[in-house]
């Protein structure tokens, strides 16, 4: 068990970048998403 912590722990550390990384990602998206969503509106 105590073998597998430091991986675990460097791997769930990864994993935590990527979600970090995946959110500021998906607030961008949202961003556009709204911002074109008034666009839309503006048109139509």
């Amino acid at each position: 068990m105590s073998k597998g912590t430091p991986f675990d722990y460097s791997s769930n550390a990864k994993h935590n970048i990527h979600f970090l990384a995946f959110g500021l990602f998906y607030r961008e998206i949202v961003c556009i998403y709204r911002e074109s969503e008034d666009y839309i509106n503006e048109i139509t």
